[in-house]
């Protein structure tokens, strides 16, 4: 928590609303990928635990644990 985090995605050929990235209260808005690699600023992350999924929340999240 607190220290400059960047999040690092490889998109492999995703479709759909999973091309949009969301996680509230880590992302502000949504993250389209690109096809390859990804990289995603998280500025300075406070602790807590995070879900990240599509922008319709209907791919599997990934949990993101920041302490």
């Amino acid at each position: 928590a607190g220290v400059p985090t960047t999040l690092i995605v490889d998109d492999q050929g995703i479709q759909g609303c999973g091309i949009f990235l969301a996680s509230r209260g880590l992302i502000d808005s949504f993250v389209e990928l690109k096809l390859g690699k990804n990289t995603i600023d998280l500025g300075t992350p406070k602790a807590g635990t995070y879900k990240i999924t599509c922008s319709m929340g209907m791919v599997a999240p990934v949990t993101l644990h920041i302490q």
